[in-house]
């Protein structure tokens, strides 16, 4: 999206806003932000790749125990077969195999996107840099990936509306111990955050501790997506100078809507 010539890929930054000043509106000045999570305790599932890739290297009984394990719990519903399968015997081979699997393979959240979109760029080169280390993915995401710009997203919307947000799973301390354990503390058995969920389950109602899906804070903008309008930002884009026409299209398009669900 293009908001004051700045971009962000996701309506939630707007309904993060509503919420800031709904609290202030109730004269609340102070929330607990769950930010951080994720990125600290393996919470999305793109974390599978690189923990998948360390058992085949390390531990092969391991990775063949923990794939079924990864896949009983969720079936055909997050879809390790068909190419991405192979991926794992020939990791450097990813990116191609990833092109051809979205090629000829397209999954349902591919599918909700506009046919025009998805003929117009689906032939684009797919840039995945692969890591086989899960704290290097971790570290990547929290030092040098999103979570920047969504701390930058959330201070902001707090400034404006006067509000302060405390981030308690970016305690230095938790995280500096959470990189210290194994990673089957963070990933078991198909469950992501699995520390956090072993901790909180004579807490939480269990329906809410091991919940399978991964729903993140995201009104359902994506009804709203089709070519034309992802067309239009790029051309705006591009006339503005902000990025030239191949660095609009690459950011705005295809690769993003690749590397937004690597397992889907």
């Amino acid at each position: 999206m293009l908001l004051s010539g700045r971009t962000f890929g996701s309506t939630s930054v707007i309904a993060q806003w509503e919420v800031m000043k709904l609290a202030k509106k109730n004269d609340i000045t102070v929330l607990m932000d769950g930010q951080g999570a994720d990125e600290v305790l393996a919470g999305y599932f793109y974390y599978f790749d690189s923990f998948f890739s360390s058992l085949f290297r390390n531990d092969k009984s391991e990775f063949f125990r923990q794939r079924s394990c990864f896949k009983e719990l969720y079936g055909r519903k997050h879809n390790f077969q068909c190419f991405y399968d192979v991926g794992y015997f020939f990791y450097p081979r990813q990116a191609f195999l990833r092109e051809v699997k979205n090629k000829w393979v397209p999954s349902e959240y591919l599918k909700q996107f506009h046919s025009d979109f998805s003929h117009e760029y689906r032939n684009m080169t797919f840039r995945y840099e692969h890591s086989n280390d899960l704290n290097e993915s971790l570290y990547f995401i929290l030092f040098k990936g999103g979570l920047r710009n969504l701390l930058r997203y959330a201070d902001r919307n707090a400034m404006a509306n006067s509000v302060e947000v405390r981030l308690p799973f970016l305690s230095h301390e938790l995280v500096e111990f959470v990189f210290s354990l194994p990673d089957n503390f963070k990933l078991r058995d198909g469950w992501t955050k699995f520390l956090l969920r072993e901790s909180m389950k004579n807490i939480l109602p269990q329906e809410i501790c091991w919940r399978k899906e991964k729903v993140g804070f995201e009104p359902p903008a994506y009804k709203s997506i089709n070519a034309e309008s992802i067309q239009l930002g790029i051309e705006m884009l591009a006339g503005r100078n902000l990025l030239n026409r191949k660095s609009a299209l690459e950011s705005l398009s295809w690769e993003y809507v690749q590397i937004s669900k690597l397992f889907s």
